[in-house]
């Protein structure tokens, strides 16, 4: 019977999620939107995205792989659900305090990510960790330089905010492929988280990279902007805006489901037991 609840979570996950980006995309082909945050319809179902991970991760029980790291995970869920309760469904009152505490969760929810993924870690200087760990540096390094600072370069709390989230989503999306070569967490759960943290890393520049759209200061957009009409400007931020939901709903569905057995499916028979 347990099972049977998990695997309904994961299918209603699956109908919210395409419910929300069926309507967001068929907005944009067929032209009826008029500004991003039309897209945000409804606005509840992707925070609800959140919530039935949470649900699934609070779930697991003895379909977990290990009983420590369920601990782990789950409270890495609740800072994520917190998180994601001040930037999503609080957003429609627009207030920068709900927005800034939103973002200090998400830093607590990576240094709980980190923490778990590299749990048993032994030799940091491996050749697969220096090499994750120069990919990801010089991916981030080309964010900062080209998104980042051309936005917030005279504002320089914010710009310093910017730059130490960047390296805790680095340092966070580093963890997750290092966990392949730790040899702690299984393989297949470390692929996933690895899949998973790869997506929340290309959530968040997407989330950047919305917001440079959208930005004056921003080099890049103004460059394209003259050679772009205003509608295809828009169209532009629009893609980037339901890109977004594209990577974060991936990203939490598999970093639930890292804290489950394996072959989750496999265990129906011992779960009606």
């Amino acid at each position: 019977m347990e099972l049977k609840k998990q695997l309904f979570i994961i299918i209603l996950i699956l109908i919210v999620a395409s419910s929300f980006l069926t309507f967001d995309w068929t907005r944009f082909f067929t032209g009826t939107m008029t500004n991003i945050k039309d897209s945000n319809y409804p606005r509840e179902s992707k925070w609800l995205i959140s919530l039935l991970c949470f649900f699934l991760v609070w779930m697991s029980g003895k379909n977990a792989w290990n009983s420590d790291d369920e601990k782990r995970l789950r409270l890495i869920f609740v800072c994520i659900l917190l998180a994601d309760t001040f930037l999503v469904l609080l957003s429609k009152f627009d207030n920068p305090v709900f927005t800034g505490i939103g973002i200090l969760i998400f830093f607590c929810a990576h240094i709980l990510l980190i923490i778990r993924n590299t749990h048993g870690l032994k030799n940091l200087f491996s050749r697969w960790n220096i090499i994750s760990a120069v990919i990801i540096a010089a991916a981030t390094t080309l964010v900062l330089t080209s998104i980042l600072y051309p936005i917030l370069k005279n504002e320089i709390l914010l710009f310093i905010f910017g730059i130490l989230y960047l390296l805790i989503l680095s340092a966070s999306l580093w963890a997750g492929w290092a966990s392949l070569n730790i040899g702690y967490i299984p393989t297949t759960n470390c692929v996933k988280i690895a899949i998973g943290l790869t997506c929340f890393y290309l959530c968040d520049i997407s989330v950047i990279f919305n917001l440079a759209t959208g930005s004056p200061k921003a080099m890049a957009p103004k460059l394209l902007f003259t050679i772009l009409t205003y509608p295809a400007w828009e169209g532009i931020r629009y893609i980037v805006h339901n890109i977004v939901w594209m990577f974060y709903i991936p990203a939490l569905f598999l970093l639930a489901l890292s804290g489950y057995k394996t072959k989750l499916i496999c265990y129906l028979e011992d779960g009606e037991k």
